[in-house]
């Protein structure tokens, strides 16, 4: 649920607190997807059907079916997305490469730091995934 709610942040879904944490709230909104069997996709879908939320799995995504103008969400890799906003009346968006540093741990479940090369932690704190980000 953590990653949706990631995804709903950055492309305006409703979020609330309520006593027993975020409540995400995809009701009336339509997530687009690959047909194609994805662990982690597959668990975004869940959770978006969890959160109310329709999920639309796409085989031949270059003839989509007729779909509404609004409330459409694209969870899927960049030729997916793409060829869908070729077809269909979107605006890809995309979250910034930054976007996980300020995101509270609580809602992450782990740590996130930004490091330049030369200063990546001793060998002691590994294993741990690192992900580029380019500074411009």
């Amino acid at each position: 649920m953590k990653l949706v709610y990631l995804i709903a942040e950055v492309q305006g879904c409703s979020i609330e607190r309520d006593p027993g944490g975020l409540v995400f709230d995809a009701s009336g909104l339509t997530l687009l997807v690959p047909d194609k069997a994805d662990l982690e996709r597959d668990q975004v879908a869940s959770a978006w059907v969890r959160a109310r939320g329709e999920v639309v799995r796409l085989g031949a995504f270059w003839r989509p079916p007729a779909l509404p103008a609004s409330g459409l969400r694209v969870y899927g890799n960049a030729v997916f997305g793409e060829v869908l906003s070729q077809q269909l009346p979107l605006q890809l968006v995309s979250p910034a490469d930054n976007l996980l540093l300020g995101v509270p741990v609580e809602l992450l479940g782990r740590e996130v730091e930004e490091h330049f090369l030369a200063e990546v932690p001793s060998e002691e704190r590994f294993p741990l995934f690192c992900l580029s980000l380019i500074h411009i």
